[in-house]
């Protein structure tokens, strides 16, 4: 359940923010991730991804690619925190 909406919600009180993101073959889903951010005292932007990335089967080339995509959103997500004088 750490990679629904509704955990975004629950977490969200607490001053976190969700990024989604969602891969499709044809119109079905076969690969996700939600990624929490919060800026913390001396740390700057943080991110994590509860139980996640979630991957439909055993597929490699999917899972990587959905890792490499889920680290470059994590890192321009951190980048514009920074950039914003949100690290110390």
């Amino acid at each position: 359940h750490l990679q629904t909406s509704a955990w975004a919600s629950t977490k969200s009180v607490s001053g976190w923010e969700a990024m989604r993101l969602v891969m499709r073959r044809d119109d079905a889903v076969v690969g996700g991730v939600q990624i929490l951010f919060r800026t913390l005292p001396v740390l700057g932007r943080v991110g994590y991804a509860p139980r996640g990335p979630v991957v439909q089967g055993l597929e490699p080339a999917l899972t990587a690619r959905l890792f490499l995509e889920f680290l470059d959103r994590v890192r321009r997500e951190i980048s514009a925190g920074a950039a914003a004088g949100e690290s110390a």
